[in-house]
């Protein structure tokens, strides 16, 4: 009987076996880094869409006055942006590093850039007091009664 001799098969699936494999993982560190990127991409987006908007949010209180013996004052928008209702309805505001009533609520959709806005305090009017403003997206500004 005769044997065939089969001493080249072996190296020829070695090689495509090591192949395969390398393809394999080839495409598995592929798939693995693209999701990664993908997923860091979107963060970064919104990390810088989050410092633009903190930006261009920025307000400045104009005046404070004596309104039958409770404290009102006028903030303006002096940022780029119109700042939306839903950022207005949570201000906060501080009178002496502590939270302050806001009376009333006020009519608008937005405070546009350079508009302004009154607030009326249930806090007693004192020479001295520091009155502070603060926006959701972080935009502040504070002044001391005169």
């Amino acid at each position: 009987m005769k044997f065939v001799n089969r001493k080249g098969i072996t190296p020829v699936l070695s090689i495509v076996l090591l192949v395969m494999l390398m393809v394999g993982l080839i495409l598995g560190v592929y798939m693995f880094l693209s999701g990664t990127a993908s997923q860091t991409q979107e963060e970064a987006q919104k990390t810088t869409t989050e410092v633009v908007t903190g930006l261009s949010t920025q307000i400045k209180i104009d005046s404070i006055w004596n309104n039958a013996s409770k404290i009102s004052l006028q903030i303006r928008n002096t940022g780029t942006r119109a700042i939306p209702t839903d950022e207005l309805s949570e201000i906060v505001v501080y009178v002496n590093d502590k939270p302050a009533t806001i009376l009333g609520t006020w009519n608008s959709s937005a405070l546009e850039p350079q508009k302004t806005l009154q607030l009326n305090l249930n806090e007693s009017y004192n020479s001295g007091d520091r009155v502070r403003v603060e926006l959701a997206k972080g935009a502040s500004a504070s002044k001391t009664i005169s």
